[in-house]
């Protein structure tokens, strides 16, 4: 069976990674190949090298046109890793091709929980009376 042509667009794409390597905010920034500039410090009472994002406090937090990166440091003496986030809006992802993210997703693939929320773009004619969720089920 020959696969059919699908118009896919990933309109949000989260994860995060934990990892010994304190270089890999860089990685992921080098891989998505985008000018993110790192974020100051918002809250008046948190210590100088916290940022609020996702909810949570980050010590380094770089962002994109709304969307974000970043990384936690281990406590100093422990043997924390270092936690990474990625967290992609689909105008973010818009100008991201498809290898790149694939790219990217290949590169955390082992230490990473990834949620990715897909659209697919309604064709006309209708390619199949099959939901696409089927075909995801199938392996297609």
């Amino acid at each position: 069976m020959d696969y059919l042509p699908r118009n896919i667009k990933i309109d949000w794409s989260g994860f995060q990674v934990h990892s010994r390597q304190s270089s890999m905010l860089r990685q992921i920034q080098r891989t998505l190949g985008l000018p993110f500039e790192k974020k100051q410090q918002q809250l008046q009472d948190a210590r100088d090298t916290n940022i609020l994002a996702l909810n949570k406090v980050w010590h380094e937090v770089h962002e994109f046109q709304g969307s974000l990166i970043g990384t936690r440091y281990p406590d100093p003496g422990s043997d924390n890793l270092y936690k990474h986030f990625v967290d992609l809006n689909g105008s973010t992802l818009s100008g991201i091709s498809l290898e790149k993210i694939a790219e990217l997703l290949a590169f955390c693939q082992l230490e990473v929980d990834i949620a990715l929320d897909f659209s697919v773009m309604p064709q006309t004619p209708r390619f199949s009376q099959r939901y696409w969720e089927f075909f995801i089920l199938d392996n297609l």
